[in-house]
């Protein structure tokens, strides 16, 4: 028999041949220093959530009333802006989409875009209920409520038509419409009025009545796994220390291990329920004999771990402004700077949005048309003159009287 190292190597174990003993240990010592472990993390994490919660009920408020009183004009004037460069963003984005989907130019795009918004906002005026008299008490019978739970005409007869089927193409199967040849448009149409029809008739038919289905819900729910008897058990120990009505306190960290109590039973998680009994004993100071050293080593964990929650949180608080607002005394200093700060991003979203609807100018203005240039007369192609014949001897002439002779 042989033991291997993850590292390498191996060595050659001896075969026992006594007998085995059972050696019995003394858990109290153990016992005691995880309990001791136990309360010195609880502590702690008093201690954090003691400044967390002064964060909570104390700073922050102090500090939005603070900057209501100093800067509600200006933060006012940013929420209008940051309104109006997300309705701006959102035509850029719009025909954007348009030309991308059906191709053209950012004008034509604008065009679409803004019809489509027109048609949209004269259909919800058309559609909008006309005012309630409270005096007409043959209102309710005069009232008509749709039956079923399928679509309107008005909604019907906009699913078959061929703008339904365009958006459809664009946003759907991202294709262009227009560039698809007739035949084939033609016979997708079709299909999509055929699926449009079924998709109707399946939402307007009934539920059946079978025994399983009530509106939509099943009537026979499956039945929950038996619960162990350890889980009823440690759940009855837990009722009896944590049930709400039980308790007058109305502690929040007890409520919580309430909720935890009830997700562990529905799971029938014998070891949570576990954890969280010893959880309880460590909490009032005095842990039962029969909690297993294993189940406050668990308890050890589960405190670990909610104060290193509660430190990263803390540690992100740190860094805003308001932690400590309700006793800090240089007001005026912080002040000048949430002023300028608050100037600052209302300058940047200023030029943002100026930006935004340039854009959207540019796109609202038709282009101007192409001025294109006459084309230039042709002029008739000179002849290449023709060179006169010189003699021989003038060409030497020539040729020595560019070179410097003189011939007197």
């Amino acid at each position: 028999m042989y033991a291997h190292f993850a590292g390498g190597g191996s060595v050659r174990l001896k075969k026992h041949t006594g007998t085995l003993e059972i050696v019995l240990l003394d858990c109290a010592p153990l016992r005691e220093q995880v309990s001791k472990q136990c309360r010195s993390l609880m502590k702690r994490i008093e201690t954090k959530r003691a400044e967390y919660e002064l964060y909570q009920g104390k700073d922050l408020p102090a500090y939005e009333r603070w900057m209501a009183s100093c800067f509600g004009s200006l933060l006012s004037e940013m929420r209008n802006l940051e309104q109006e460069i997300s309705r701006a963003q959102w035509w850029v984005d719009e025909i954007e989409d348009e030309v991308f989907f059906s191709g053209g130019t950012y004008h034509v795009a604008y065009k679409r875009v803004k019809a489509k918004f027109d048609g949209a906002q004269t259909r919800d005026a058309k559609t909008e209920a006309p005012p309630c008299d409270d005096d007409d008490d043959d209102f309710e019978e005069d009232f008509d409520e749709p039956s079923g739970n399928g679509p309107s005409e008005m909604e019907k007869k906009y699913m078959f038509s061929r703008e339904a089927f365009d958006n459809f193409v664009r946003n759907v199967a991202r294709l262009n419409p227009k560039a698809l040849p007739k035949q084939i448009y033609e016979e997708m149409f079709a299909r999509y009025k055929v699926d449009i029809q079924e998709l109707i008739d399946e939402a307007e038919s009934p539920q059946p009545d079978d025994g399983f289905h009530d509106r939509g819900h099943h009537r026979h729910t499956p039945k929950e796994p038996p619960k162990s008897e350890t889980c009823k058990e440690l759940y009855r120990k837990l009722v009896r220390r944590l049930h709400p009505d039980l308790r007058a306190d109305g502690n929040a960290a007890v409520s919580a291990i309430w909720h935890e109590v009830q997700e562990a039973y529905a799971a029938n998680d014998a070891d949570r329920l576990q954890t969280l009994l010893a959880l309880t004993e460590v909490e009032q100071g005095a842990p039962d004999a029969s909690t297993s050293l294993w189940s406050m080593r668990g308890v050890v964990k589960e405190l670990q771990r909610s104060l290193s929650g509660l430190e990263k949180v803390l540690r992100q608080s740190r860094k805003n402004r308001e932690w400590g607002f309700s006793v800090r005394t240089d007001l005026d200093k912080l002040e000048k700077q949430e002023r300028a700060g608050i100037q600052s991003r209302h300058q940047g979203a200023s030029a943002h949005l100026k930006r935004i609807n340039a854009v959207l100018e540019k796109w609202s203005t038709p282009p101007k048309p192409r001025v294109t240039k006459p084309a230039a007369p042709q002029t008739a192609a000179k002849k290449p003159t023709a060179q006169k014949h010189r003699e021989p001897v003038v060409e030497a002439i020539v040729d020595d009287l560019q070179m410097g002779f003189d011939f007197r």
